[in-house]
């Protein structure tokens, strides 16, 4: 569980840093969040977290392969395609 835990603090924390950053560029634009652009960047931010897990899985995994390689018995070629 704290693994978990630990793997999702680091997204987490990208997206805060980047909604972070955009919402200091935009700090006089109060109006255009209010108009409904707010939905819109929401769901933007959650594709964006969607993509940092996965691209974040795939490259724990292919670091695994290189770490562990000789600890490997079978080799999986649909491991190694998933975590491409």
């Amino acid at each position: 569980m704290r693994v978990v835990f630990s793997a999702l603090l680091v997204p987490i924390a990208l997206v805060i840093l980047v909604i972070w950053g955009v919402r200091s560029i935009r700090l006089g634009d109060a109006r255009e969040a209010l108009q409904g652009h707010s939905i819109r960047r929401f769901f933007q931010y959650l594709i964006m977290y969607g993509l940092v897990v996965i691209s974040s899985l795939g490259l724990s995994g292919l670091l695994g392969r290189v770490l562990e390689g000789s600890a490997l018995v079978v080799v999986d070629k649909t491991d190694l395609a998933r975590n491409l």
